[in-house]
Formats: structure tokens, C-alpha cells, sequence
């Protein structure tokens, strides 16, 4: 931990740390010297110089920020405008974290995350780091019943929370409070949000649901092994195989959803052309 008194001149001190070479174009890239002060600025670099990246975590003395703000009113972008021109004529340190932390920017690294928790040998403990899910959550106390499991329930390497009610088989999967799993259902690799209902003998497979979808009975969410066929509409957001339902979708009994779909939120039966949604296709 570094000492208090290392930064205490500091108009804005920035929380970075090193990240892979290859990954730092996701990010703002600062140019540290020996003392930790930031000389230099990079927003999402092709070439970088550097991999101490920006953990979008800053410190700013309160009257400088407000200075800063007042200034010009059309400089409102930190990477763009406030930290490069603080850099400039400032005084700007980095303070190097060496704890987890994990940019959540793109829909791949937000489910690498998520999976994180639940991967086997992995150091991640919520338990012990005191996480707790939101007291309210859309004005309705979150607080619920403990998670029941059926008889026929088979749960592996998964995060289940409080009032899920699991008939079925869960595999390497976080379910949010409320999620129902019906008899005959599988989840596998995928993230579910808040109740959430999969019906009888439906499969969800590397999926990330927004909160209250219901997927009927018989359907395939994640179907086939092509993960690689980008979707038409977001092939730089959705490309790696993750198919996304949309808060509040229904998925009729029935049909299968290939990778990389998106079935935007509120979707009715009514609304799918067909009983096969094929790989890429958004509804």
C-alpha cells in the first residue's frame, strides 16, 4: 500500500494497473516516471507505449475538479479533455493497484468475469470480500426466501441466489435472485438475471437473460457449436458465441436460438418469424 504522503500535491491521483500489451487499446493509457506521476496520456492507444491502464477510478482535490468543470463547458470527457490537459499543466500521479479487477466494457470480458466467480481454484470469494446483493432493487425490497432445489436438481461449479427455485440441471452458471428452473431444464455457461423463468425441458447454453425473460418449455437458447459467425447487425459487440436475451423477452415453446442472437428486450411470442433464430440473427 502505498503512503498518503506520496500524493497529498496531487490535483488528480488515477487508479491503474498493468494490464496485458494486447489488451490496452480497450483503455486510457498513462506514462508514469519514477515518482508515479503521470507525464503522458494515451486514450485507447493502436500503438501503446505503455500497459498501465486506467481503471476509470479517480481522486480529484474537490476545488481543482470544480475549477476544472467551470473552465469550459463543452470539455465534459475525462480520458479526452480533463486528464490529458491536467497532465499537461498539472499535477497528476498514478497509484498502482495490485488487487482484482476486471474492466467489464464489452460483453465477452462482463461473462469472462462472471465466470470467474464460479471457475474452479479461483480466488474470487464474495463471502469472504463481504459482497451483498442491493437491498432494493425496482423499489422492491430485495430480500428473499432461501434457494430451494427440487429432487431432480444437479448443480455444479454455480452461483445460485436467494429465492431461485432449481428443478434442473445448472452448470458453471450464476443465477440472480428469483430465477426459476423448471424439470428438464439445462443451463450451462450462462448468466441470468432476476426471475428469469425457464420452463420444462429447455436448454440455455452460454446466454446471458436480462431480468423477468421467460423462456417457455422445449426451447434452446444457444444452439450449435458455430461461434465464430459474428451477429449482422453488432459483429464488433457480439462474436464470441454469447446469444443475449433482452429484459422482459419471451421465448416461445418450441424453438432454438442460435449464437450470437440478440432478442431485444420485450419481444413476444408474436414477434419470431420462425421456430429457428439462426446464428447472428437479432430479433
Amino acid at each position: 500500500m502505498l503512503e498518503y504522503h506520496r500524493f497529498k500535491k496531487a490535483d488528480v491521483t488515477i487508479g491503474m494497473m498493468v494490464v496485458p500489451i494486447s489488451e490496452i487499446y480497450q483503455f486510457g493509457a498513462g506514462i508514469t516516471d519514477s515518482d508515479n506521476r503521470v507525464i503522458d496520456w494515451e486514450e485507447k492507444p493502436e500503438n501503446p507505449r505503455t500497459n498501465l491502464a486506467s481503471m476509470g477510478i479517480y481522486v480529484f482535490d474537490y476545488k481543482y475538479l470544480l475549477d476544472t468543470l467551470y473552465r469550459d463547458r463543452n470539455e465534459v470527457d475525462f480520458g479526452m479533455h480533463i486528464l490529458p490537459r491536467a497532465i499537461d499543466n498539472d499535477n497528476v500521479f498514478a497509484y498502482p493497484f495490485y488487487g482484482y479487477w476486471r474492466d467489464v466494457g464489452t460483453i465477452q470480458s462482463y461473462w469472462e468475469a462472471n465466470m470467474e466467480v464460479v471457475r474452479r481454484g479461483s480466488s474470487i470469494s464474495p463471502a469472504e470480500w463481504g459482497i451483498r446483493t442491493n437491498i432494493e432493487a425496482d423499489g422492491r425490497p430485495a430480500d428473499r426466501p432461501p434457494a430451494r432445489f427440487g429432487n431432480s436438481a444437479s448443480i455444479s461449479c454455480s452461483m445460485i441466489s436467494a429465492g431461485c427455485i432449481v428443478k434442473g440441471m445448472v452448470q458453471n452458471s450464476i443465477l440472480a435472485p428469483g430465477v426459476v428452473v423448471e424439470e428438464g431444464a439445462v443451463i450451462r455457461d450462462s448468466i441470468l438475471f432476476a426471475d428469469c423463468i425457464v420452463g420444462k425441458n429447455s436448454m440455455v447454453d452460454l446466454s446471458i437473460c436480462d431480468k423477468r425473460v421467460e423462456i417457455l418449455e422445449d426451447s434452446v437458447v444457444g444452439a450449435g457449436t458455430n461461434h465464430d459467425f459474428p451477429n449482422i447487425i453488432e459483429p464488433t459487440h457480439l462474436y464470441t458465441g454469447i446469444t443475449l436475451i433482452g429484459k422482459e423477452a419471451v421465448i416461445p415453446p418450441g424453438i432454438t436460438i442460435g449464437r450470437n442472437c440478440i432478442i431485444n428486450p420485450h419481444t413476444g411470442e408474436e414477434k419470431y418469424p420462425t421456430s429457428e433464430i439462426t446464428d447472428g440473427e437479432t430479433i
